[in-house]
């Protein structure tokens, strides 16, 4: 049969679904719903259903069962358009198959398989640049309620976009109570992400203000992440624990301010609000800092712990033991460098000791930004 579809809230006209096939069988308490159809071209190609439901339509707060549902060629703007969050829209098409769990008469559970081709992302154009296009973009995944909030899990996550493809990834987020009842608690951890791309589609949502868009813009930071793990816990709209660690490679970031530019930075990181650690292990990482050095400074090896700790009345950043090995000279240096809260001059301690290289070349390593003439 053919079904006519009219959606008085859209603009579009009627859909037509063409070779519709609906069964429905009961027997006491057990009910069973399937059905096919072939779906108009705005929507896609296909779909079909099948549901295993057993209640009293006395109780029907108390239904339990499963449900599967399968679509094919399904054309995602359609599906989509104005049900994405962060103002983010989408394109491209995508097969999916998808199994939900009902208990008392509520989704406790839902998984997918999905292969989307020729997607596109966009988002609000805050940043003027072109959609994000994938090439590949399947995975599976699960989501499930618990107790006091919900987990998802996403895993043979395979992702190609720009040309370039991603190892095989997964990644979670957990939501519920805070340890004693107090707020919210958030975990998240991911097995690999390009900072790149996920600064693309960041800049151009919703998720992000104003102030901290243009920040993005002008640091247009870059890398790989992997093993990446995070916790905090809010309430009233305000963070009040977070800890995170993960490791990084390829880092980079332009000059911003003050603050220099970065690039080819690898190693791991730990820390929380107050502070944390970084271990770096980097092969042709490179600084430019104007207000420093007159020359940016690049490495064929950078390797060391560099340590943050926040005070009431400052930033403290230290080094013990930050060595560096290029062409010119090797150095192993000292650092401390504090940054009032208040705005003032940051005090910066630093002891370098030089070898095996040119000492012609050694002015080059020297913060003559900040040294007396």
């Amino acid at each position: 049969s053919t079904v006519s579809w009219t959606d008085v809230g859209e603009s579009r006209g009627a859909l037509r679904f063409r070779d519709v096939n609906i069964r429905l069988s009961n027997r006491g308490d057990r009910h069973r719903l399937e059905g096919e159809a072939v779906l108009p071209g705005a929507l896609g190609q296909a779909v079909r259903f099948s549901a295993h439901l057993t209640g009293s339509l006395q109780h029907l707060q108390k239904w339990q069962g499963a449900v599967y549902a399968q679509g094919q060629g399904l054309r995602l703007g359609a599906w989509t358009a104005g049900r994405v969050p962060a103002g983010l829209s989408l394109a491209g098409t995508a097969n999916l198959s998808l199994w939900a769990d009902v208990r008392d008469s509520r989704l406790a559970s839902l998984s997918g398989v999905t292969a989307a081709s020729g997607l596109e992302v966009a988002g609000r154009g805050h940043s003027g640049a072109d959609p994000v296009r994938f090439s590949t973009l399947d995975g599976r995944f699960r989501w499930q309620r618990a107790a006091s909030g919900w987990r998802l899990d996403v895993d043979r996550l395979q992702v190609a976009a720009g040309g370039t493809a991603w190892p095989q990834t997964a990644f979670s987020v957990a939501v519920g109570t805070a340890p004693g009842g107090d707020g919210r608690q958030w975990r998240a951890r991911v097995g690999y992400g390009d900072l790149g791309l996920v600064r693309r589609l960041a800049a151009d949502t919703d998720l992000l203000n104003v102030g901290l868009r243009r920040s993005l813009a002008q640091l247009q930071p870059v890398g790989h992440i992997r093993d990446l793990q995070l916790a905090l816990v809010e309430s009233g709209g305000k963070i009040h624990r977070f800890g995170f660690q993960g490791g990084f490679r390829g880092l980079g970031v332009h000059r911003w301010g003050r603050y220099p530019a970065v690039a080819g930075l690898g190693g791991t990181v730990h820390g929380a609000l107050d502070g944390g650690v970084v271990a770096l292990d980097s092969n042709q990482a490179a600084l430019d800092d104007p207000h420093l050095f007159s020359v940016p400074i690049v490495a064929d090896k950078l390797a060391g712990t560099v340590r943050w700790q926040r005070y009431g009345d400052r930033l403290r950043v230290q080094t013990r033991d930050l060595d560096m090995d290029n062409q010119d000279l090797q150095t192993r240096s000292r650092i401390r460098l504090d940054v009032p809260s208040d705005g003032g001059s940051p005090l910066l301690d630093m002891q370098v000791a030089f070898g095996d290289g040119d000492v012609s070349r050694v002015g080059r390593y020297l913060p003559e930004g900040i040294m007396p003439p």
